[in-house]
């Protein structure tokens, strides 16, 4: 029983003979319906059955007793009633994070009968006069398609978003990933942290949209079709702690980035993904060397300091073994002699110490025969800027 709180931490529905057996337990023990009532903080709902009406008729009985669930995943809809959604999420008043995989959203326009809502009494509120959800801050998007009509109405309901993940699609539907983008910047005013991995999205859109969240984002990680969209971020988005620009477009944007390190001056990480390399630009090329420099020479001395203490130690244990042994004299082997000359040798191991291939495979990682993907620390960024920023 003492790991029943653990197991029920989440919660994944997805057949419903499983539904049914939870909710049967539920009403024969109030151990279990306390202890998720009391643990629940996750709550997955998959699609393996067809239809969708079970999301908001077979899990009502739960949604009345996971009431601290923070977290609501929906994987795996063919179609998935935006309307469905909304009625799930309006039951849980501690909802900060609302993710969707593998789905495609749909929504009634104008709905043939209306979505009844069970916290009312009257049961005759449709799904455009639902509450909306302040308290969900965090939405996430992965493989998942929507039309336009779907995803204007999700975020409708969500203007307390400060961290949104739009993760690429098979969107068919012409102009909806432009729609999302559009939608977002309408109704979510809170966005802080903005991923957009979607495809046709207009560059105008994009630019739009980082010139009306301005100085409020600290996180962007947006493609880049031609410099207007460094341009934006230079010019509205200050305040950038993390950068990721991946090049989709021909056109040469090292003097552009250069402008960007300039006017974002508290950016400690940057990102650009699939750029050409003549378009890096050669201050970034040389902020490496310099740090890898640096941390070479660190190396170097620490492991000097290394050896010499170890040379100390066991020149401190061969003198016990001498003075234990009543030998007075000793060899030049025995000595440490030797130990000295290998300490101070020519070949210092240093020579053949290299980063971590993790963080080498970071820092340039081969991405085609002629594009690279740069990744950029805080002290190399600070190297940058002593470069490009002149000192007052």
């Amino acid at each position: 029983m003492a790991i029943l709180p653990t197991l029920y931490g989440h919660v994944q529905l997805s057949f419903r003979s499983h539904i049914k057996q939870l909710e049967y337990g539920l009403q024969v023990s109030p151990y279990l319906a306390n202890t998720i009532r009391q643990c629940t903080r996750k709550l997955t709902l998959v699609s393996r059955q067809s239809g969708t009406h079970w999301v908001a008729n077979d899990v009502r009985f739960l949604l009345q007793i996971t009431q601290r669930v923070e977290s609501l995943h929906f994987h795996d809809f063919h179609v998935l009633m935006v309307e469905h959604v909304c009625q799930v999420a309006s039951a849980l008043p501690l909802l900060k994070h609302l993710e969707f995989r593998y789905c495609n959203l749909a929504a009634e326009v104008m709905p043939s009968s209306p979505i009844r809502n069970t916290q009312l009494g009257d049961g005759t509120t449709d799904a455009l006069e639902q509450p909306k959800f302040s308290q969900t801050s965090y939405l996430t998007l992965v493989w998942t398609d929507f039309s336009s009509s779907a995803i204007s109405t999700l975020l409708r309901h969500l203007p307390g978003l400060q961290v949104v993940d739009f993760g690429a699609n098979h969107n068919r539907i012409y102009s909806a990933n432009d729609s999302a983008i559009f939608s977002l910047s309408q109704y979510c005013p809170k966005v802080q942290v903005l991923h957009v991995g979607l495809q046709q999205v207009r560059e105008i859109t994009l630019c739009e949209t980082i010139r009306l969240y301005g100085s409020s984002l600290t996180c962007l990680d947006v493609k880049c079709d031609s410099v207007q969209t460094l341009k934006a971020v230079a010019a509205h988005a200050e305040s950038l702690q993390e950068l990721t620009v991946r090049a989709a477009g021909p056109g040469s944007y090292g003097d552009d980035m250069i402008h960007v390190l300039r006017q974002c001056k508290g950016l400690g990480k940057l990102e650009m993904v699939c750029w050409m390399l003549e378009d890096v630009p050669r201050c970034v090329w040389r902020a490496i060397e310099a740090v890898s420099r640096r941390a070479k020479q660190s190396i170097r001395n620490r492991d000097n300091v290394d050896a010499n203490w170890m040379y100390f130690l066991e020149d401190h244990v061969d003198r016990l073994q001498v003075s234990s042994s009543g030998h007075g004299q000793t060899s030049a082997s025995e000595d440490g002699s030797d130990r000295v000359q290998d300490l101070y040798s020519t070949s210092d191991s240093w020579n053949n110490t290299t980063l971590p291939s993790v963080v080498r495979s970071r820092r340039r990682r081969d991405v085609g025969s002629i594009k690279k993907t740069v990744a950029l620390s805080f002290e190399e960024l600070s190297e940058i800027r002593k470069e490009v920023i002149p000192s007052p």
